[in-house]
């Protein structure tokens, strides 16, 4: 087995990724993981608005009574 055979283009493609991110932080991967940490909220992707989550929550709950109801009356 060779070399050619060990290539995994997706591999070398992460690699150099990081690579040029730690050229950003002069190699430091401690700065990069900070870095890394201070962005991740902007990156989160909300699917819901607050109102909706409260509506979800709402009806969860009255879900959960209505069965808790429907048992005690078993």
């Amino acid at each position: 087995m060779n070399n050619n055979d060990l290539h995994d283009p997706i591999i070398a493609e992460v690699r150099g990724n990081r690579e040029e991110l730690l050229q950003d932080f002069n190699g430091d991967i401690h700065k990069l993981d900070q870095h890394i940490k201070s962005q991740r909220s902007k990156w989160e992707v909300k699917y819901e608005s607050e109102s909706e989550q409260q509506e979800r929550i709402a009806w969860h709950k009255k879900q959960q009574e209505m069965e808790l109801k429907r048992i005690a009356n078993l």
